[in-house]
């Protein structure tokens, strides 16, 4: 009853101070009980309420008396905050509701310390002022009022009671209540007052201690008035609760800044000669505050500790220690004094500079003159630095400017439904000037062709289908080819256009960026081909490649070639060519489509779209002339298009010109497909443009064909050249936009259709192209006036006005005969040549110079000279000097991308400035003062300048006449608050009147910090925009600080886009935007916490992919309905908790929505249903064409009937999301989705186990890839091997995994052995590591020695308990992150990390690397990051001799690089980032490194710019070195460091430094670095999942050996006792190291004796030095056999084959479990280990390494690897220990490859084995692996398969279906046989009858294995080949459909969910049907498993539908059957009772 009561009040509360209700859960298990004799499973219950997590427990344990313990801010903050949590359950509840049990352990704490009242399980629903009686006690004694515990009295009193003891007990300790009952309240007021006074005056002074003081006889005053005898004498809470505001107030105007916190502790760390804390003060007046912060020994600290705190606002004070302490302070009297003032404004502005000394002038006169003043006095500590806490970054400069944070608050939003008339989605829906898209009611005469084409290409199933599409210029085909690309939505798109210079690799990168979405611009064939042959694969791809010219067949080869280079993918390639034979060569699959042209009426009804024919008055009397014209567009849509806009202005006499127009009428001829048809008509719309327009057009033949026109470059070019003439209307910005639209409607522009974004151009940048033929005329009208340099018969002497050249390292001269005559000069494709000084120089005329293809150091001094330049385009520029500033025309100016710090201090010179652009320049710190001369500046882009912070807000103050503003990520890189980058800029935006622009992206947030204040002085910002009255589009996306837009925006009535995407914190958007009608463009995605129920229904398709189900005004009807009629592609439907009835939900037929590809489901939590959500749930069945399915928020208990069968309903689930299912207690069987290959489950608290019904049946999860799980926290189990049994191992559950996340899952364990997957991510789950054994008996199989990332995230678990490391198979990369202990013995590391690769140690707190580091002689990469305690590298990294890179990232405390290293001739790479202790490098490391990165290292960065040690790192190929006052110098650099860490991807060590080389610089720097091995992988990914450097094959990592290993006798080798040798004394060899390359072979040589000596590891103690050199010496061949470089000689092998069988072939004693039969093995019990693993381990990874070598020659080795050796090994595979068992199995494998001749013999053996197996001893430690090793031989098998292995199958395989012990390697045997059968279906009929034959009788597991194997089978069995063995077949299947035992019946009524087999039942269902009926029908009416029946049922229906004549002639005859079996039953019953009668007469 009280968990009832508890549940029913919580659901009504919600206030900050009450512990927030998450949910109800129940657990349902069952347990044996007798009913009615029998043994049943009953259920019980057991039920639990969910809340909030909070941090700090109950108030209980912090009580403490007034000399301890919290200090009086908290304490008065739990006393206040419990108040108000008792007043809102009093007072503000339209029932109250008392609580009747309060005190401190119902009082919770968050991590703040704000309390949370709780356990409402006695709590009680009054109605107002009502008193009640109670029989019993309620609450707790001594929190219990006297009218309670006298008469049982219950009333609000009660809690006031309650309340004031706990208040005396806050403030006096636990022992305060007992206290003032022994003396007067007055006494006891005045004792504890004067306490805390005491306490209190250490910190406070004056007024405020008065007023702190007062707040604590206050308090305790109310607390005694609450515990008054009395109950009508103590307050209500509402009186409590303004008592205490008004203690409040009087503190408020006591304090002029509050302060946080009042003690200043100092993180103490020996190696920092700094350091640092902050200090937060808030202003809490309406007055500016003066404060300044006086040390008492201010030697020690630096300056600046002073400021202004403006009203209502709070600012952060970093304070600095500067002197080094070798130890804390202990003793020392250290302390602060805070002083502060009010101050006026113009004592500010006038008498306050930013200097100590005014400040101190300031206070001076205050004290004298009596002005009110505060002073606090803070204590100082040295400590630790705070866990949790990052350590305070000083600033570079010794300055500490406030920036204070507005605190206004926002009005309120009405909750109120709102109407948008606009369209709103996650992508801009209406189109604009980039919007690529077509018009398709504006094409004409193509539908039919594009249905036709669309038809076939879905229809063929080739992995890549190429149809070229080819036509006559103009004709359509790139509007066809668009319109296929629009229709394949759900495709990846690509559009390439690839122009007459053809470029593979530029097509190759273009392909890679727009699928990648980042710029790809490596020139390495290779490099390409990777990342193609990734990114392809697994995809469905439209790629569209424009307008082909090419007609080389092998440049067309190597295309083909490129585009099919996808794996498992669908790939669409439509080409466009004029050129038939190109047409003919490109086509891969496909016949070419030739573009048949227009018909007369399709020409004209394209000219009356465009000439708006239908809207003229005159349109009848131009009918016949308009046809006339139409027939001369010769089917042509260009011209009919061209010609029809040209029509749209034209009187009716023009039409008749026009009609009778000798060029159109010139140009007619019988070829129509010569291009003149077309170029007539576009000449003619030529000769019709004015005469400026005509200029402007013929320019754009100075851009090559095909080439991206960006619009602001054309206009401002145009501008430049002189080509505009102002009009009184229109200035020449607008008359070149009106051009443009001209152009664009003539046809003579067009939209890009490519999706990429050109040279880092961002959104709302238009980009133009021009049609091929457009451009031929261009080049007509132009004729000698431009000079082209890409045409290959070009040569100098020619003269020009406008040059496009190709190669920027000449003069002028050497291209032209007159330069001085060049008005406009452009560069293209020079960024591989240098720029010569005197380029252009002699070009005096110049007007245009664009070097954007130019690779340019600085600006050459020529550029001043050029006086009449108006246009310079000079981005990425190195340096920029003030050369250009001599320019007093210039009018454009782009500096983009460039290097520099500082814009030239004279750039105000260039007055008539128009255009400014210095976005990407990443180091510009401050704009110059002579920047606020440049006042007509109508554009300004600063985006992504991350650095700029100073002198902003004063620079742009004066420029009025913006018109563009950029500011996206401006002071990104900046994240104090002294350094906010608009600081200022809201108080000047207002004056922008012409601003037209807005762009704040990612800007925002670095000014005001992340917080609720923040929010509201953002939202102040946000409404000075919205008076920018001309603003036509505002850009705020990416800004965390949105959470309300203002009603204001409404004032802007030209906006026509708004992106607010990614505000994250955006909640609603205001009703004033449903008016806008002006706004067609919103972008609101990622804000995912927007309320999109106000959407307009009317736009409702608008908002696709997201729709909102609110409830209608009716409140009996929902919106859902509106989905009737649509059909996306992409659909999110949330608020399903507002859905009124189910027959709404029907009636959108979802199923019935083909399009959709990707659904999600979301129901609000704890929302109020008014129809369960399984009901909702079960009428929302999706499509069939379902890729993606999440599900969020579900609230009910189990699924609906098409979720438990969802293989049949969604059988192309790609990825699937349970999320928040907070009530599901059961999964449904998502095994059977055959193409599942993402599955996420999230906050799923009912779900306690995933095991074997998750799968469904057989071969589960078959495709899956990924699995995630996540807030799982009552996950206790998961079974990841599944079966039907009850002890036996079936399949693995997910057996083709490759990654693994599981995160936050306390209670999560894995049994009985870990998936086998390449990539692990644990995170706060700490069990998953450390709850094994230290090795379990089950072994996975595996098809070849598999490799394992493993990241371990905030595991609280020490490294020595991650007994994890034990099952997961050769760990070669590890990532530790967060972890608190790292310690573990040297001898565990080797057994859990042997041959480990790559370590990364990140945000970890150790002082030192781990001790056993050293011991990792294998590691070639170490990762350190943000280890701040670290100090000491030497120790433990001296044993690092394979280390090839390290890299030290954010680790203050490192002193400097170890010297060891320089030992070391492996380290080739260097990475050093933010280590600001590292001061220098070793000497003797840098002659050996290939690549040197430092990064943020400034004293490092000086050290390497010394000269005398610019000559040690001359040989070092690439250095890269940055520091914001250095520049990159080295071999290889980048356009600029900060492309190395993008701000949007998180700094991923050097593997993303990598993998912007390998596209940047890969030929350069890969030159440089190590070759990777034959199978390494040619691409790297930022998650280091990917490595440029595989190591070799390891097997499984190692364990502890058992305990009860015996000891071995040894086989081989003299001298041995007992097996062993005694300690022989070895002689010192040096290492491979110390001695030069022509010695090395003999010393390998001369090393293997001491290996060949075997030791006693049975005594731990005795031969611990020779074990361990042994162990080196063997460690040491391992590693030369790694790197040999030449063929092994015949000694080499000889000895390597002496060492291994001496040291493996040994004779194991007996073992105790040796004489068990096998069937009673515990799979749980230990095996036998061997001890001496530590030596064998080695021993067999250096046989298999030699075995794999490629320096091993087989026909040698075969000598000595001889039948005699193979013998010897295939007898080791009977041993117990399974780790040994795994490298047999790799090694026989790998020798079964390389030794050809061996192969029969081995294969002979095997059988040998597997007959003593099966006939005699039924005893046998490796079939499993045996049948592994054959599993692999059988699938390489070659067709048709050889009589001898068929034999083989029948003699040896199927009989092994026989012993007792066949679950132990069932799988693998299963995986043979099924092999066979699918290599020769023929085979299937003698597998199925073999299987019969041992089918078991009485072990139901077993034959529950048998029907798993016989369904792979079956699946894999032709018609012909089943129908031979249906009958007897059958009859089994039917006797286990009978079966009592369930898992029997179900696992075979399982089988009808397979397809393959169910068609095969259906095509012989008049056989099956009649044999089965009975089994079926029983099962369905009596079998005692409800699951049974209901598979039965589905079964049974299954036939039913098939054919139910068939159907009901079985069920009569079953009827029959049962009637005559019933009949002789009861005449047996009859007889038997007769018989009873007979004989009880007869007895006496």
């Amino acid at each position: 009853m009280q968990f009832r009561n508890e549940f029913h009040n919580l659901t009504m509360l919600k206030h900050q101070n009450i512990v927030q209700f998450l949910g109800y859960c129940y657990e349902t298990n069952q347990t044996p009980s007798k009913f009615n004799g029998r043994t049943v499973l009953a259920e019980t219950r057991s039920r639990a309420l969910c809340f909030e997590y909070l941090h700090k427990g109950s108030l209980a344990n912090y009580l403490s008396d007034e000399f301890r313990g919290l200090d009086w801010h908290t304490r008065y903050k739990i006393i206040k905050g419990t108040c108000e949590g008792l007043n809102y359950i009093h007072e503000e509840l339209e029932e109250p509701l008392y609580h009747l049990d309060l005190k401190p352990d119902n009082i919770l704490l968050d991590k703040d310390m704000v309390p949370k009242i709780a356990d409402f399980g006695l709590s009680k629903i009054f109605c107002k002022e009502q008193t009640l009686t109670t029989p019993g006690h309620l609450g707790t004694p001594g929190y219990q009022p006297p009218e309670h515990i006298e008469r049982g009295e219950i009333s609000k009193k009660f809690d006031i009671f309650s309340l004031g003891v706990i208040m005396i007990k806050i403030v006096s300790g636990p022992e305060g209540f007992s206290k003032c009952a022994d003396m007067s309240n007055d006494e006891f007021i005045d004792i504890v007052g004067k306490n805390w006074r005491n306490r209190l005056q250490a910190t406070w002074r004056g007024s405020l201690l008065d007023a702190y003081c007062n707040q604590v006889e206050r308090c305790i005053e109310i607390a005694l008035s609450c515990v008054e005898y009395d109950s009508n004498k103590r307050p209500s809470i509402m009186d409590i609760t303004k008592m205490l505001n008004e203690t409040e107030t009087e503190i408020g105007t006591s304090m002029l800044l509050e302060v946080d916190p009042l003690q200043l502790q100092f993180p103490f760390e020996t190696d920092n000669s700094m350091m640092s804390c902050s200090l937060q003060l808030t202003n809490n007046t309406n007055n500016q505050v003066i404060f300044r912060l006086v040390p008492k020994s201010p030697d020690y600290f630096l300056g600046p500790l002073w400021g202004v705190v403006a009203s209502r606002s709070r600012c952060t004070l970093v304070v600095t220690r500067r002197d080094r302490l070798v130890n804390p302070p202990v003793d020392r009297d250290e302390y602060f004094t805070l002083e502060s003032s009010i101050a006026s404004n113009h004592e500010i502005q006038h008498e306050i500079s930013d200097d100590m000394d005014t400040y101190n002038h300031f206070f001076a006169e205050a004290k004298e003159n009596g002005r009110e003043m505060n002073r606090i006095k803070l204590t100082v500590v040295y400590g630790p630095p705070e866990p949790g806490k990052d350590t305070i970054q000083i600033p570079h400069k010794r300055c500490s400017k406030t920036t204070s944070e507005i605190t206004l608050h926002s009005k309120d939003i009405p909750n109120q439904q709102q109407h948008f008339k606009l369209m709103t989605s996650n992508e801009l829906q209406v189109s604009d000037i980039r919007d690529t898209s077509l018009d398709v009611e504006l094409v004409v005469g193509r539908t039919e062709e594009k249905n036709k084409i669309t038809f076939l290409l879905e229809r063929i199933i080739e992995e890549i289908i190429i149809l070229p599409i080819h036509g006559i210029g103009g004709i359509g085909k790139t509007t066809f080819a668009k319109l296929i690309y629009d229709y394949f939505k759900t495709y990846y798109r690509v559009w390439v256009y690839v122009s007459p210079r053809f470029d593979l690799n530029e097509i190759g990168n273009s392909i890679i960026s727009q699928l990648s979405e980042k710029e790809s611009e490596t020139n390495e064939r290779q490099v390409i081909h990777s990342c193609l042959t990734k990114i392809l694969s697994g995809k469905e791809i439209l790629i569209v490649l424009d307008d082909l010219w090419e007609d080389n067949p092998f440049q067309l080869e190597d295309l083909k070639t490129m585009l099919s280079l996808g794996k498992s993918s669908k790939i669409i390639v439509l080409v466009t060519t004029r050129s038939e034979h190109i047409a003919e060569k490109i086509c891969f699959n496909h016949k070419p489509y030739k573009i048949e042209y227009l018909t007369s009426d399709m020409c004209w009804d394209i000219i009356k779209q465009r000439s708006g024919f239908e809207a003229r008055y005159d349109k009848e009397y131009l009918m016949s002339i308009g046809r006339e014209i139409a027939l001369k567009c010769r089917g042509v849509a260009l011209a009919a298009q061209s010609l029809g806009f040209m029509l749209q202005s034209m009187t009716s006499d023009q039409w008749i010109k026009v009609k009778d127009s000798d060029i159109l009428n010139g140009s007619v001829s019988e070829e129509v497909s010569l291009p003149n048809n077309v170029l007539a008509s576009l000449r003619l719309s030529y000769k019709y443009m004015p005469p400026n327009m005509k200029l402007c057009f013929a320019y754009c033949a100075m851009f090559p064909k095909g080439h991206k026109i960006v619009e602001d470059d054309l206009i401002y070019q145009w501008i430049s050249l002189g080509f505009i003439k102002p009009t009184k209307l229109l200035s020449p910005m607008q008359l070149c936009k009106e051009y443009i639209v001209q152009l664009i409607g003539l046809s003579f522009l067009k939209h890009s259709v490519s999706l990429t974004t050109l040279g880092g151009h961002e959104k709302g940048v238009a980009l133009f192209t021009m049609h091929g033929l457009v451009h031929d005329l261009a080049r007509l009208v132009m004729s000698d006036d431009i000079l082209d340099g890409t045409e290959q018969d070009i040569t100098g002497g020619r003269s020009c006005r406008y040059a496009l050249l190709t190669d920027c390292g000449k003069p002028l001269e050497l291209s032209m005969n007159y330069p001085e005559e060049v008005r406009s000069l452009r560069f293209l494709d020079c960024g591989h040549i240098k720029l010569h000084s005197d380029s252009f120089s002699s070009a005096h005329s110049l007007r245009v110079l664009d070097l954007r293809g130019c690779s340019i150091y600085d600006l050459p001094t020529s550029i001043g000279e050029l006086m009449q330049l108006k246009y310079l385009n000079a981005p990425n520029v190195k340096e920029v000097s003030n050369c250009f500033t001599k320019l007093s025309k210039l009018i454009y100016l782009n500096l983009s991308g460039s290097q520099m710090e500082e814009l030239p201090w004279s750039i105000g010179e260039i007055e008539s400035l128009l255009y400014l652009d210095i976005s990407d320049c990443r180091r510009i710190q401050s704009l110059p003062k002579s920047f606020v001369n440049l006042k007509k500046l109508v554009h300004l882009d600063c985006s992504n300048c991350i650095s700029l912070t100073q002198q902003v807000d004063k620079a742009l103050g004066v420029l009025n006449n913006l018109q563009y503003l950029n500011l996206s990520r401006l002071g990104a890189g900046w994240y104090t608050i002294q350094a906010a980058p608009l600081y200022g800029v809201p108080e000047i935006i207002r004056g922008f009147f012409k601003l037209r622009y807005l762009c704040l992206s990612y800007a925002l947030d670095h000014t005001f910090a992340i917080s609720q204040s923040a929010t509201n002085e953002t939202f102040s910002f946000v409404e000075c925009i919205c008076t920018l009255s001309t603003l036509e589009h505002l850009d705020l996306s990416h800004n965390c600080n949105i959470a309300n837009v203002p009603e204001r925006i409404a004032s802007l009535r030209k906006l026509h886009t708004l992106d607010l995407s990614f505000c994250i914190r955006l909640v609603r958007l205001p009703e004033c935007l449903g008016i806008m009608h002006g706004l067609r463009n919103l972008n609101v995605t990622g804000c995912s916490n927007l309320d999109k129920s106000t959407f307009s229904i009317s736009k409702i398709v608008a908002l696709f992919p997201h729709f909102m189900v609110h409830t209608n005004d009716d409140e009996s009807s929902s919106n859902i309905c509106l989905l009737r009629h649509a059909n996306p592609e992409e659909l999110h439907i949330s608020g399903l908790d507002n859905v009124k009835s189910a027959e709404e939900v029907k009636s959108i037929e979802l199923i019935e929505k083909q399009r959709i590809k990707d659904l999600k489901l979301k129901w609000t939590i704890d929302a109020p249903r008014s129809v369960e959500d399984v009901e909702v749930l079960g009428d929302l069945v999706p499509p069939s064409t379902l890729r993606k399915f999440n599900i969020e928020g579900y609230n009910s208990v189990g699924f609906p009937a098409w979720v438990m069968g969802i293989k049949h309903y969604l059988p192309n689930l790609i990825k699937i999301v349970l999320c928040d299912l907070r009530k599901c207690n059961s999964l449904p069987p998502l095994g059977q989705l055959s193409k599942l290959q993402e599955l996420v489950m999230e906050g799923m608290d009912s779900i306690t186990t995933i095991e074997e019904g998750f799968c469904g049946g057989a071969r589960a999860f078959r495709e899956l890839k990924k699995f995630h799980l996540c807030h799982m926290g009552n996950l206790e189990t998961w079974n990841t091997m599944y079966s039907y049994g009850k002890s036996s191992v079936k399949e693995l559950m997910f057996p083709n995994l490759e990654e693994v996340s599981i995160g936050d899952c306390p209670k999560l364990r894995l049994k009985p052995c870990p998936p086998r997957a390449k990539r692990w991510e644990i995170e706060n789950s700490n069990d998953v590591l450390s709850s094994w054994i230290e090795k379990s008996r089950f072994v996975l199989p595996s098809r070849f020695a598999s490799k394992t990332t493993l990241i371990v995230k905030s595991s609280k678990v020490p490294l020595h308990r991650w007994r994890l490391l034990h099952h997961l198979p050769s760990i070669i990369e590890l990532r530790i992150i967060g972890c608190t202990d790292l310690a573990c013995s040297s001898r565990k590391i080797m057994q859990y990390l042997p041959f480990i690769e790559s370590l990364w140690l990140e945000d970890n707190v150790q002082p030192e690397l781990p001790k056993w580091l050293g011991d990792l002689i294998f590691l070639r990469e170490l990762i350190i990051r943000r280890c701040t305690q670290l100090s000491n590298l030497q120790k433990n990294m001296q044993h690092l001799t394979s280390i090839q890179l390290l890299c030290l990232s954010e680790c203050p405390s490192i002193p400097s690089v170890p010297e060891c290293l320089g030992a070391f001739a492996s380290l080739k790479e260097l990475v050093v980032r933010d280590c600001r202790g590292i001061k220098s490098l070793p000497n003797n490391i840098l002659a050996k490194l290939q690549l040197l990165y430092i990064y943020y290292c400034p004293e490092l960065v000086e050290w390497c710019e010394l000269e005398e040690n610019k000559q040690k790192l001359a040989q070092i190929q690439n250095k890269i070195f940055y520091f914001p006052s250095y520049i990159m110098e080295g071999k290889s650099c980048f356009s600029s460091p900060e492309d190395l860490f993008d701000d949007d991807v998180e700094y991923a060590g050097f593997y993303a430094l990598r993998e912007i080389m390998t596209q940047k610089q890969a030929k350069s720097l890969f030159e440089a670095l190590p070759s990777p091995t034959p199978d390494a992988r040619t691409t790297t990914d930022l998650t280091m999942s990917s490595r440029l450097v595989n190591p070799s094959n390891y097997a499984s990592t190692v364990t502890n050996p058992g305990p009860n290993y015996a000891a071995r006798n040894a086989g081989a080798g003299a001298g041995l006792s007992n097996g062993f040798t005694a300690s022989a004394g070895y002689e010192a060899l040096p290492s491979f190291r110390d001695v030069p390359a022509s010695e090395k072979p003999t010393l390998f040589l001369r090393k293997f004796p001491m290996c060949c000596v075997v030791l006693d590891f049975t005594d731990p103690t005795k031969d611990v030095k020779e074990k361990e050199v042994k162990r080196q010496t063997l460690l040491a061949l391992v590693d030369y056999i790694t790197s040999a470089t030449g063929k092994f000689p015949e000694p080499v092998v000889q000895e390597v084959i002496k060492m291994v069988s001496i040291n493996l072939f040994r004779v194991p004693a007996t073992a105790p479990r040796e004489n068990k039969v096998l069937e009673s093995f515990d799979l749980e019990e230990e095996p036998v280990m061997d001890p001496a693993w530590s030596h064998l381990q080695i021993v067999y990874e250096l046989f298999l390494r030699f075995i794999q070598s490629p320096e091993m020659d087989a026909k040698m080795a075969k000598r000595y690897i001889d039948h005699s050796f193979i013998i010897r090994l295939l007898d080791l595979f009977d041993l117990e220990d399974p780790r040994e068992r795994e490298y047999l199995k790799t090694i026989l494998h790998r020798i079964y490859g390389k030794f050809m001749a061996h192969r029969p013999f081995i294969r002979k053996s095997i059988n040998n084995i597997f007959y003593r197996f099966i006939f005699e001893t039924e005893k046998h430690n490796g079939i499993a692996e045996l049948l592994e090793i054959l599993g692999n031989i059988i699938n390489g098998f070659a067709l048709p398969l050889k009589e001898k292995h068929k034999l083989f199958l029948v003699r040896a395989l199927i009989p092994l279906h026989k012993p007792k012990c066949v679950a132990m390697y069932h799988q693998q045997l299963s995986y043979c046989v099924t092999q066979f059968v699918e290599k020769d279906c023929k085979l299937a009929d003698t597998v199925i009858r073999g299987l019969l034959k041992y089918w078991p009788i009485t072990n139901s597991s077993k034959e529950v294995m048998f029907l798993g194997e016989l369904e792979v089978v079956l699946e894999a069995t032709q018609p012909a080949e089943f129908q031979r063995c249906m009958v007897p077949l059958f009859r089994q299947i039917g006797r286990c459909l009978s079966s009592y035992h369930f898992h029997v019946a179900e696992r075979a009524l399982f089988l009808w969910n397979n397809d393959h087999i169910e068609g095969l039942i259906k095509q012989n269902n008049k056989v099956m049907l009649p044999i089965i009926f009975p089994a079926l029908e029983r099962n369905t009416k009596g079998h005692w498993n409800q699951a049974v029946q209901s598979l039965s049922l589905n079964v049974r229906k299954i036939f039913m539908d098939h054919d139910p004549t068939l159907f009901e002639e079985c069920r009569k005859k079953f009827e029959e059957e049962e009637a005559q079996e019933a009949s002789m039953r009861s005449k047996r019953e009859d007889r038997w009772k007769r018989l009873e009668e007979i004989a009880s007469s007869k007895s006496p």
